[in-house]
């Protein structure tokens, strides 16, 4: 699996330090810092693929987005709604907006995307608001 090519914003501004695979037991593990580990492992499983690469701009501000596939689109949205209920556990967050298939959480200093597009979801940390749109722009 591979990512899309970053954009010309991207591109310019950051600089990758690292794309590589999370994998089904990453991912699990990662998921069980917030969530039971019954929840985790369902929400893992149907793991079909991912690539996520860990980007820095000048100031140091670091950039990770994944992209997910999934087994069926039932898997996609099991992850889904269990990455919601993880990110609203992991921290507190200032605001919040959410559609059927994408979710953002934002604070001063972090933002988060989630997106789910059939059997493919996206992840998007970012420090801001700006820089999230910029990947949502890139995402097939």
């Amino acid at each position: 699996m591979s990512l899309p090519p970053r954009g010309p914003a991207i591109e310019k501004d950051w600089e990758l330090l690292m794309e590589d695979v999370l994998g089904e037991f990453l991912l699990r593990t990662y998921l069980e810092t917030s969530l039971p580990r019954p929840q985790a492992v369902k929400a893992a499983s149907g793991w079909g693929g991912d690539r996520f690469r860990l980007l820095r701009d000048d100031s140091g501000r670091r950039l990770f987005v994944a992209v997910i596939v999934w087994d069926t689109t039932i898997d996609a949205r099991e992850f889904f709604e269990a990455y919601k209920e993880f990110t609203v556990r992991a921290q507190q967050w200032e605001s919040h907006e959410e559609d059927e298939s994408m979710a953002a959480w934002h604070t001063p200093g972090r933002s988060v995307l989630l997106e789910s597009k059939g059997e493919i979801t996206l992840i998007g940390i970012a420090p801001d608001q700006e820089t999230l749109d910029l990947i949502a722009k890139d995402f097939p």
